[in-house]
């Protein structure tokens, strides 16, 4: 509620926030836009910190302060629709996941619309424009998921366990 009044307001905003490393950081972020993509909501806004619009999950939001002084609506900021949430590069590359069935179950409630597979593992396809970020989300499986394909990302995997 802090972000969308934040927005609505077009007042900076002071955020704790604990991105993908974990470790909190301070931020101050000019809000544009919420968005709900999936499960999560994003903050997408202005951050001073970077010089650029990053998005914020905001689970991850540890603590946000409404800051008393205002910002300018950014004149290049483009809303972002659900379907392109996490879409940044120009080229999306399709690729195949099968995750063993031990964790068959919670991964089908992360990703419906999987496949079984007769040997009881479930494959979910992904659209990746950033394969850092496969690389990380296959490797938190650790040995219950196989990336089926491309070859290019296997390897990219292979590459970060060696």
């Amino acid at each position: 509620s802090v972000a969308r009044r934040a927005r609505d307001e077009r007042r900076r905003l002071a955020i704790e926030y604990a991105g993908s490393t974990g470790e909190p950081a301070a931020r101050t972020v000019h809000p544009h836009q919420l968005v709900r993509h999936r499960r999560w909501w994003y903050v997408v806004a202005w951050c001073e910190r970077v010089g650029a619009v990053r998005r914020f999950r905001a689970d991850r939001i540890l603590d946000a302060c409404l800051l008393d002084d205002g910002f300018d609506p950014r004149p290049d900021f483009a809303p972002i629709s659900t379907t392109a949430m996490l879409l940044d590069a120009d080229e999306v590359i399709l690729a195949r996941v099968a995750f063993d069935g031990r964790i068959r179950r919670w991964i089908e409630e992360r990703h419906p619309g999987g496949r079984d597979l007769p040997d009881g593992r479930y494959v979910v396809a992904y659209r990746v424009a950033d394969p850092a970020w496969f690389v990380r989300e296959v490797l938190q499986y650790g040995d219950g998921a196989e990336v089926l394909e491309p070859e290019s990302l296997r390897d990219a995997v292979r590459r970060v366990v060696r």
